[in-house]
Order: C-alpha cells, then sequence, then structure tokens
C-alpha cells in the first residue's frame, strides 16, 4: 500500500501543470475557465476545500460583470459581438451626438442624456450604468479573498503529507491514486488565485477609468 501510495504522490506532482507546458497561443485562447476545487473523494478533505468556492466565485464574478458591461453595451448599440469597451463608447458618443452628460455618483461614473436621443442609446446608457452598479459591487467583495484563500491552502498543506493523507485513505485503493492529483492541483489553485483576484481588480477599475475618461471630453 505504501508502494501506491508513493506512485501516486508522484504522479500528482507530474500531472499538475507548469508555466512552461501550460503556455498556448494567445489568439486561440478562449475565455480562462472559473476557478474552481477539484473533488478529491475524501469527505474531510473536501470539506476544506469547498471553503474555497464562495471567495473563488468572487473572482469570476468580478471577470463576468466586467465582460457583461461591454457586452451589454455592445449589443444595445448593434455592435458586433466582442466589440471592446473603448469601440462601444465611442460609437455611444457619436450616436448620441454630444447629449451626454457623465457625473459621479460615490465615486463612480453615471451616464446620462438629453431628449431626443435615439432609443438604442437610451439602452447602452442604462446597460452601461448598470453595469457599473454590478462592476463596482462584485469589486466590493475581492478585499477579503486573497486572505480567505490564503487561509484554506494553509489548512489544506497538510494533505500533501502521505502519513496525514494515508490516515485518511486507508486501504481504498480508488482514493489512493485519486486524492493526491486533486489536492496537488486544488493547492495550486489556491496559490494563483490571489494573483487572479488583484488582475480581475486591476481589468475592473482600468474599466471604469476607461468609461470615466472616455465620456468626460
Amino acid at each position: 500500500m505504501r508502494k501506491l501510495f508513493a506512485l501516486a504522490l508522484a504522479a500528482s506532482a507530474l500531472s499538475v501543470p507548469t508555466t512552461a507546458f501550460a503556455k498556448k497561443d494567445k489568439s486561440a485562447q478562449a475565455a480562462p475557465a472559473p476557478l474552481a476545487m477539484k473533488e478529491t473523494g475524501i469527505a474531510k478533505i473536501d470539506e476544506t476545500f469547498a471553503k474555497a468556492k464562495a471567495p473563488l466565485d468572487t473572482i469570476s464574478k468580478v471577470r463576468t460583470e466586467v465582460d457583461g458591461l461591454t457586452a451589454n453595451v455592445a449589443s444595445a448599440l448593434g455592435l458586433t459581438a466582442g466589440a471592446p469597451i473603448a469601440d462601444a463608447l465611442a460609437d455611444l458618443k457619436a450616436k448620441a451626438a454630444g447629449k451626454l452628460t457623465l457625473a459621479m455618483d460615490g465615486g463612480k461614473p453615471k451616464v446620462s442624456a438629453a431628449d431626443g436621443v435615439p432609443d438604442n442609446v437610451k439602452a447602452a446608457i442604462d446597460a452601461l450604468n448598470a453595469g457599473i452598479d454590478n462592476v463596482k459591487n462584485a469589486v466590493a467583495a475581492l478585499s477579503e479573498v486573497p486572505a480567505q484563500l490564503t487561509a484554506v491552502a494553509d489548512d489544506a498543506k497538510q494533505y500533501s503529507d502521505p502519513a496525514v493523507l494515508q490516515g485518511l485513505v486507508g486501504d481504498n485503493p480508488a482514493a489512493v491514486m485519486k486524492a493526491p492529483k486533486a489536492i496537488a492541483q486544488n493547492l495550486e489553485t489556491l496559490t494563483k488565485a490571489p494573483e487572479e483576484a488583484k488582475a480581475v481588480a486591476l481589468s475592473a477599475d482600468n474599466l471604469i477609468k476607461t468609461v470615466t475618461t472616455t465620456l468626460a471630453n
């Protein structure tokens, strides 16, 4: 059994992708998959990793709201799917023909328009203001995420110890083969996730700045 355990742990180390091997052609990359924990098949360990779900979902929520704002504004204006926010805002300004007003409301931009703008401009403004609210609300929950994820990782590191893991797995061969790989992958995700939280926060901040600077002029 110990030999089987050693083989499983060695396999788990080899199965975790490193940066060097995980790189792909950026032009072919789709949107990143939401961060998530993999089940190990061991209740006690899965309970530990389950504590990461809420903070990981918070990161995904920010990314979804940032992408959704851009997509919804572009859609309201009839632009091609995937149009960047800069193009959508430029189109909005052009179609509003000088009738847009930008004001700051509690530290966030709020857009309005004078009477007589087209319906698609009104729809885009509604999508923009709602999207900004959604982004701001999602980002507000990010501040505690790094500490939450670090706490889960610190608690879960004990399961990388073969003696601890074998005490939980017992003589279950299926768990012996599955658990080490899932544990290694989850720990790597928990290590990378705080940086991802910073990245999505920066993306949200840049989006709000782009809206403010573009529509203020």
